[in-house]
Order: C-alpha cells, then structure tokens, then sequence
C-alpha cells in the first residue's frame, strides 16, 4: 500500500509523490484543514470511487482549496463524503458541501454525503440544503446510488 499525505495551508497545497491524478489501489492521504477538521482520502475498486472520511467541526470555508483539487484532479467520477466523524455543521460548512458538489457536476463527477450524525442532518435540512445535494444514511446506500447513476 501506497500512502501520500496533503498539506493544506492558507497558500499552498503539496501533493505526495503518488499524485492525485493516477488511479491507485488503497491509496489513502490525510488533510489536516481546519484546526478541528481533518479528511482522509482513499479510493475503491467497486464501485470506483474516491472516499472523502470527513472528521471534526466544519464551520469555515479554510482548506477548501485542498478539497477542490482533489475533486479537480481525481479519474473517479464518483466521490463519497463520509460525513458519520462530523459532530458539528454551520451554514458555511454546508456552503462548503454545496461547492463540492457544484464544482463536481461541472466537471462531470458526481458527489454524495453519507452518515450524517442527527444534528449535522437537522442543521442541513433546516437550511433546506438536503433538496440540493445527493444525501444518503449509509455509505454502502450512497455507492449504490451513485453506482446506479
């Protein structure tokens, strides 16, 4: 197993040697981007797909350029958010899922969230943001979806 780790910071991002780009088996990367969030990547054969573990608070819009290159650069056209590690959402966390999946669809790849914790879904659906994003209770129900599609 390969391993590759991303730094965000507020002026660069330093891709590993394995490179977003190409297609690896099991290869996983860390994201240290907010002081009390941190997402693990890793990709899946079956179905193909990227798989975003989201973990901590997301109350900014910080390291947002981190995850739009790994949407950019990523040759799986589906991308999983595991969002079940998140224990708290603000509205410009939401708008930071809205620009995932904005930014996906424009490049022709899909984006689902899976496992919210209840207070993270209650705060999307009081924000009326589950009627714009692909939001599933399971991540096996999410790859499903997206596999479908």
């Amino acid at each position: 197993m390969r391993t590759a780790a991303y730094y965000w910071s507020a002026t660069w991002v330093c891709i590993g040697e394995t490179g977003l780009g190409q297609a690896r088996t099991n290869r996983k990367a860390v994201l240290n981007m907010e002081q009390d969030l941190k997402v693990s990547v890793k990709e899946i054969e079956t179905p193909p797909a990227l798989v975003m573990d989201v973990q901590g608070s997301m109350e900014s819009w910080q390291g947002f350029g981190a995850v739009a290159k790994i949407i950019e650069t990523s040759v799986q056209k589906l991308l999983l958010v595991s969002m079940k590690k998140v224990d708290c959402i603000n509205c410009a966390g939401i708008g930071k899922l809205m620009a995932m999946s904005f930014l996906a669809r424009a490049l022709g790849k899909r984006v689902c969230f899976a496992g919210m914790q209840p207070g993270v879904r209650r705060v999307l659906e009081s924000l009326e943001g589950h009627c714009l994003l692909s939001v599933y209770d399971s991540e096996q129900e999410a790859l499903a979806a997206g596999e479908s599609q």
